[in-house]
């Protein structure tokens, strides 16, 4: 990320991946109850950065998490004929 994070910026992110670690092995594990992650912070604080931050870290990764990969479930995308 070209914007680097403040502390507290970094942990809630770390947080993130690591809840959205957790909700895909329940999902994968065949869990009925819908996932869901939110990212609360005051006014300032830079949820949009922290946002882009964790999407970052899903797709490529960062240093403490790997890059998600698709899940099982995901199929294939096709154009209507």
């Amino acid at each position: 990320m070209k914007l680097e994070l403040r502390e507290f910026q970094e942990t809630a992110v770390d947080q993130l991946l690591g809840q959205a670690r957790l909700a895909r092995a329940e999902v994968a594990g065949g869990a009925s109850k819908p996932q869901t992650l939110v990212l609360a912070s005051p006014t300032g604080s830079g949820k949009t950065v922290m946002a882009t931050a964790f999407i970052e870290g899903v797709v490529t990764g960062n240093d403490e998490h790997e890059a998600d990969s698709a899940p099982p479930s995901c199929g294939s995308v096709t154009s209507p004929t």
